[in-house]
């Protein structure tokens, strides 16, 4: 199949992909042969605005082979190529333990970003992220123009269609790996501020003598991630985006009412404070919901613009939930009513984030609600690739929201950037967790 987007033509491996623009079409489709897809991605309905988009400069499709091996399809602009991530499953499997770490030892972490934890923290990341950059874009430079796009680019676009994990693609390490025991780079908190390092700076020599947070791509690119519907089993269908931004609609604000939500895991005290703290950067009243009809009768009344939810997930598959304030829903039975019920309205920014009091949810129980929130018409959803510990899950939310208003505030640039200027400064003041946050959704979002 060929995927024409913003303006690129994209090799991608989905196969025996069949595309409709309304429901009618699927009713159709549904009565010459049984019904059995799933959506797997989405792409945009009109062609109208391509100019007033960003152009990616590489995408890449995760998705399972003919043979159901796991592949990375990276196309460019001439060509495209096929990578295997089998090849790495160790390595994303250290990712992630290395992240459950942070996400359970956040306090070990806040000590500065030069500290001995975090240079040992980031050394081990690099390591296990340059066998990535080895593997998936280094072994093919020589066959394809399309990995020395992926090098170079700064706009990198996800496509996830499998339903396991988000694969932590942020975590891919371009510099040269550092030596055992090396420390953080003593230019690091400046040039995360700066948004570059040195030209002196960049390590040469393997080993290196010294470990970077740029040589990571989720701190040195606007990376925009799509997912597929966790919800449905069998592959097939593309369908269109029907909230993207447009021209005259490109504006997700940063004034007006939100609504928080917290599992009952989170204590008290620490609810009011993120309460206080959504009010403050946001400049509008918050709604704090302990009931999944108090969250749907806020969504109808007060249209929040900002929806900041710190549930415990349980579950998996059909049975997957979310709790708050001990009420418990079906991810399956929320949609546009707990999100954003009048088109007319602005679609609403969502930060999920996973609250846990020990190792009992799985990742896979968060990120699989993600796309839940999606279809539900959020603009964009902020997650993580790590559950967060309860008496941290707050403090984290705090102060992501307190960084995202004022950076938003400050920059003229799109979401993309401005997420990934939030995360640059968030580990330049050594909160860790904000290299797992990941969004979901169209990077040409503004906030104003």
């Amino acid at each position: 199949m060929t995927l024409y987007y913003r303006g690129r033509v994209l090799q991608t491996a989905l196969l025996n992909t069949t595309v409709v623009k309304s429901e009618r079409e699927l009713d159709a489709l549904g009565q010459r042969e049984p019904l059995r897809f799933e959506i797997e991605t989405r792409i945009y309905n009109s062609l109208g605005s391509l100019d007033e988009r960003r152009r990616f400069d590489a995408c890449m499709i995760l998705n399972d082979t003919s043979a159901g091996r796991h592949a990375m399809t990276t196309a460019g602009t001439e060509s495209a190529f096929i990578a295997s991530l089998d090849v790495v499953k160790h390595q994303l499997a250290t990712i992630n333990q290395l992240l459950t770490e942070v996400a359970y030892n956040s306090k070990r972490y806040a000590k500065g970003i030069e500290s001995a934890e975090n240079s040992k923290l980031l050394c081990d990341l690099a390591l296990e992220g340059h066998v990535l950059y080895r593997n998936l874009v280094a072994d093919n430079i020589a066959r394809s123009s399309a990995a020395d796009d992926l090098l170079k680019s700064e706009y990198l676009q996800i496509v996830s269609a499998r339903h396991d994990a988000v694969v932590p693609l942020e975590f891919v390490y371009e510099y040269k790996p550092p030596k055992q025991g090396a420390k953080v780079c003593k230019n690091a908190r400046q040039a995360l501020l700066d948004g570059h390092c040195p030209a002196n700076c960049v390590p040469t020599d393997s080993p290196a003598e010294h470990v970077c947070p740029l040589g990571f791509w989720g701190l040195r690119k606007v990376i925009e991630r799509h997912a597929h519907d966790p919800s449905l089993v069998h592959a097939g269908i593309v369908r269109y985006e029907h909230h993207d931004p447009l021209p005259g609609r490109n504006t997700l604000m940063l004034k007006g009412p939100s609504l928080l939500a917290t599992s009952q895991q989170l204590p008290g005290a620490s609810a009011k404070q993120l309460c206080k703290s959504v009010q403050t950067a946001w400049n509008g009243d918050v709604a704090a919901v302990g009931k999944w009809s108090e969250w749907k009768n806020t969504v109808k009344t007060k249209k929040p613009v900002l929806l900041v939810a710190l549930p415990h997930a349980d579950g998996e598959g059909t049975a997957l939930s979310l709790e708050i304030g001990g009420d418990i829903i079906r991810s399956l039975d929320i949609d546009e009513h707990y999100v954003r019920l009048d088109p007319a309205s602005p679609p609403p920014l969502v930060l999920l984030l996973g609250c846990d009091t020990a190792n009992v949810a799985t990742v896979n129980a968060y990120l699989s609600q993600v796309q839940v929130f999606r279809q539900a018409e959020a603009a964009i959803v902020l997650a993580t690739v790590a559950t967060v510990l309860a008496k941290d899950a707050a403090t984290v939310a705090e102060k992501l929201v307190d960084r995202l208003a004022a950076t938003a505030k400050n920059s003229p640039n799109r979401i993309g950037e401005v997420l990934r200027q939030v995360k640059r400064e968030a580990v330049a003041e050594s909160l860790m967790m904000a290299l797992c946050l990941v969004a979901f959704g169209d990077a040409d979002w503004k906030l104003n």
